[in-house]
């Protein structure tokens, strides 16, 4: 059953294969809004070094009020807080809220709404349970509007993130990780096909299993990737930990306008990050900026060690 909700103030194949499963390879169309990627204006929540389940989803401690079914959001302006929803939530509606709430299922701002926006997802724990069939790509939250996420903890998805919209899209103070199942299939904590004006800042990124591509992927496969931050995350994972955007196989195949900033590199997983390596798919396009991005020393040993620009 959808209940529809209208309460206001209360290198790699995998982008194909995750685009597929997600709308059948299509993209956003029409201008690109104009002006910076967004930032946030949530109320802080103490931090402890990188996201971990004491700073992201629900705030310890409260009471939730239990949504046993689907959730269609129709109406702009609505607001969720304190609940457990045992089902999917889809938003074809702006200026959508939902705080402290944990949610058993995904979140989609679906393909045909692309001119959704302002969304925002506060203190939101999406749990997948490990249930996503193991050759497909079900993403713990699907954006195609613009949408921000802030301390929210992504987990038990076969994907975690995937965003190929052109709205203003934040990802921040969030953790997504365990992703489920290992499988041939690829997967990736956050994953892009395409898309514009859209920042990553300070979240913990894993893809820990077997078919992971990584934990930032993006992927030229649809549109032209442009007008990315990605500022101080920590990255495990996937073949490469990271790919920029730029892959000469791809029908977009150079990210421009791109800022990969002050991230760090771990090695909780593989010794270099990746299987293969930390990084790769960068290009010295017009406005893009590679620096301050390290690499854990073995061993936890600092200083860490700085990790030069890759190559596509």
């Amino acid at each position: 059953m959808i209940v529809v909700l209208a309460v206001v103030g209360g290198v790699s194949a995998a982008a194909t294969v995750a685009m597929t499963a997600r709308g059948g390879g299509h993209h956003a169309s029409g201008p690109t809004p104009s002006g910076p990627p967004p930032t946030s204006s949530a109320a802080p929540r103490p931090q402890r070094g990188w996201p971990d389940a004491g700073t992201t989803g629900v705030i310890p401690g409260s009471k939730l009020s239990k949504v046993d079914h689907d959730v269609s959001i129709t109406k702009s302006g609505t607001v969720l807080s304190d609940k457990e929803i045992h089902g999917d939530v889809t938003i074809v509606a702006s200026n959508v809220k939902i705080s402290n709430s944990r949610i058993f299922g995904q979140v989609t701002i679906p393909y045909g709404n692309e001119d959704v926006r302002d969304v925002v997802l506060t203190d939101v724990e999406l749990d997948g349970q490990r249930n996503g069939p193991p050759a497909q790509a079900e993403p713990g939250i699907i954006i195609y509007g613009g949408l921000s996420c802030i301390r929210c903890n992504v987990h038990g998805f076969n994907l975690g993130i995937a965003i190929d919209g052109v709205q203003p899209t934040l990802i921040q103070d969030s953790w997504v990780h365990d992703v489920w199942p290992p499988s041939p299939g690829h997967k990736d904590a956050i994953i892009t096909n395409g898309s514009s004006n859209v920042t990553i800042d300070h979240n913990r990124l894993s893809c820990e299993v077997d078919g992971c591509s990584a934990a930032l992927g993006l992927f030229g496969d649809f549109a032209a990737i442009t007008n990315w931050v990605v500022n101080d995350n920590l990255l495990n994972g996937g073949s490469y930990c990271s790919y920029s955007g730029s892959l000469d196989a791809k029908k977009y195949p150079v990210a421009s306008h791109i800022k990969w900033t002050n991230n760090h590199y771990g090695r909780e997983l593989y010794p270099d990050c990746g299987i293969y390596g930390p990084a790769t798919g960068w290009s010295p396009a017009p406005g893009n900026t590679w620096s301050g991005n390290t690499m854990a020393r073995a061993g936890g040993s600092s200083p860490h060690a700085a990790v030069p620009e890759p190559q596509s």
